[in-house]
């Protein structure tokens, strides 16, 4: 009949239209409908077309406007104005929606509002099923914001799932509706999502890029918050690429902003990296100022805190302290490897060998835990990747890449774990020699001073014998009578000259006479041998015997000495010369 009347082609452009707005229930497709309605009925020329395509038109306006019930309507909105602040509260609401009541539009709010208090309560999840809703939904309604925030949430599904091409895609099509509804905010958020995918992916260049990016946009219309993530991001890139002083710079910034943003964490993670730049910049003083600040409060980077700060301490020394807080990251298996590295080295400072020995056993142990852990975790990626390679064909280049990867790790980490097995050994090694050098550095130490002392009590006992040669007979006691006669039968005792008797008080002081020489070159070599028989503690009578001269020249020599030596009137030359 409608083939008779010639209403097909019309029928069938009327339902095109009305098709493409049919899904929508926002302001201008209800305008849309009822114009295309009041159009057609008011230039369709005969009766019969006008009831056809009124009833049509009844029919496709009734099934479009599907209307939200008031009460769920009331409910999405709370939920809306909470998910902010309170996501667990927005999420609450929005558990006691039914999806299958609301419209197009709200069941699309109602995926990327579920999904955005999912993810503010670290609950998002890998599958993307509930926010393709969204993202398939507001970019036909030209909704660049939402568009945005959709895609940007089905990123984060991607990243959870670790598919590395979904996220990138899903992030650039968000930055692209972003742009497009001129929201700095949100466009600087999605550009701090792209450094954090490069940081991933360890591309400092790209991180610096989007990070800077980031920042300069929510400059312009975002909160602090973003802002010191941003700033966080950029001075990560700067760290990967060892230009600590300029991420110490964008650290700094992340700083004073976090300030703003009265978030302790937000705080102490600018505090922890700032003393993690000071450190590689070797100021170790500002580094433990701000390791220090950085435990004001707890939270999952804690072990990290206390091993930087161990790290710190080790550097400067302070042994105790630094023992102090390694142990109390050693709960951290990831860690466990630095840490007993750094108690291995703080041992050795200590002197404890043994302890150092023991974690030194401890180090290979947690290595090959990390190994154990690596495989465990690469074998886990492997069967994610390939459960998602049966859903998805384009996945499967991705397996192949990964897998790659994965071997490239564990064969780095093999390699890593014998460098640094043969660095150990070669350490130890060096060690075991340094201790016996310093053995038998210690032995002669000793010989030398057994060998000085004997030379001491050498000239100690010529002192005597000089003493008891020259005075006569008849004045000494039994006790002196006996001990000249003791000394009288070996008359080698008593050096033949004063150059034998310089040369053996230079072996009793090491080379005493040359010393002089070298520190007042004006001395004559009388002068010289004169200084040395007063070091030695020979006094006036015995000098005079050594060298056969009068008290006048003896006195004229003391006093070319302390002329030379520029001593003062109450200096003694026997005090100088105890201090050469």
């Amino acid at each position: 009949m409608l083939t008779k009347l010639g209403l097909i082609p019309l029928v069938n452009e009327l339902e095109s239209i009305i098709l493409h707005f049919s899904t929508r229930n926002d302001p201008l497709s209800v305008k849309v409908r009822r114009l295309t309605t009041f159009y057609y009925l008011c230039h369709t020329p005969t009766k019969i077309m006008r009831k056809y395509l009124l009833f049509i038109l009844t029919l496709i306006v009734f099934a479009s406007c599907k209307q939200t019930p008031t009460y769920d309507k009331k409910l999405l909105a709370a939920a809306g104005s909470l998910v902010e602040i309170y996501p667990g509260s927005a999420l609450q609401k929005l558990k006691r929606l039914s999806p299958t009541h609301l419209s197009p539009y709200d069941n699309a709010l109602y995926a990327l509002l579920t999904c955005k208090a999912l993810d503010k309560c670290g609950q998002l999840g890998e599958s993307d099923s509930l926010i393709k809703i969204a993202s398939s939904y507001f970019p036909h309604v030209n909704d660049y914001e939402k568009s945005a925030c959709s895609f940007l949430y089905q990123s984060r599904c991607a990243r959870n799932r670790e598919d590395i091409s979904a996220r990138a895609e899903n992030l650039n099509k968000a930055i692209k509706f972003g742009l497009a509804s001129q929201n700095n905010k949100l466009t600087g958020i999605l550009y701090y999502e792209k450094a954090a995918l490069y940081k991933d992916q360890q591309l400092p260049d790209s991180v610096i890029h989007y990070g800077i990016l980031a920042f300069r946009t929510l400059q312009k219309g975002g909160d602090p918050r973003s802002i010191c993530n941003s700033l966080l991001a950029t001075g990560d890139g700067f760290y990967k690429k060892n230009n600590f002083q300029e991420a110490l710079h964008y650290y700094k910034m992340a700083e004073h902003e976090s300030l703003k943003t009265k978030g302790v964490n937000l705080q102490t993670t600018a505090y922890h990296l700032i003393s993690r730049s000071y450190y590689c910049l070797h100021q170790y003083d500002s580094a433990l100022l701000y390791g220090r600040l950085s435990l004001k409060t707890k939270d999952t980077f804690e072990a990290e805190k206390h091993l930087n700060l161990g790290t710190i301490f080790v550097k400067k020394g302070v042994i105790d302290s630094a023992k102090y807080y390694l142990r109390q990251c050693l709960h951290a298996k990831n860690l466990l490897s630095d840490c007993y590295l750094l108690l291995q080295e703080a041992e050795e400072k200590q002197g404890n060998i043994k302890a150092a020995i023991q974690y030194s056993s401890f180090i290979e142990a947690a290595k090959d835990s990390d190994y154990q852990r690596s495989l465990v975790s690469s074998s886990i990626l492997m069967k994610k990747k390939y459960n998602s390679e049966k859903a998805q064909v384009e996945n499967k280049r991705l397996l192949i890449h990964n897998q790659q990867f994965t071997i490239l790790s564990i064969l780095s980490i093999l390699l890593c774990f014998v460098i640094s097995t043969f660095v150990l050994i070669e350490k130890n090694r060096k060690r075991k020699l340094e201790l016996q050098n310093e053995a038998a550095q210690n032995v002669i130490y000793q010989q030398q001073l057994q060998l000085q002392s004997e030379q001491i009590k050498k000239i100690e006992i010529l002192q005597k014998m000089i003493q008891l040669k020259h005075i006569p007979e008849s004045n000494l006691t039994q006790i002196g009578a006996q001990y000249l006669k003791l000394f009288g039968e070996d008359s080698n005792l008593i050096p033949a000259d004063i150059d034998a008797m310089t040369e053996v008080i230079d072996n009793a002081f090491n080379g005493l006479s040359k010393r002089i020489k070298e520190l007042y070159p004006h001395f004559t070599p009388r002068e010289v041998q004169v200084c040395c028989c007063l070091r030695a503690g020979f006094d006036h009578g015995a000098i005079l015997t050594i060298f056969d001269i009068k008290s006048e020249t003896y006195y004229r020599y003391r006093s070319n000495i302390r002329k030379k030596m520029n001593a003062g009137q109450d200096d003694k030359i026997e005090q100088i010369l105890s201090e050469i």
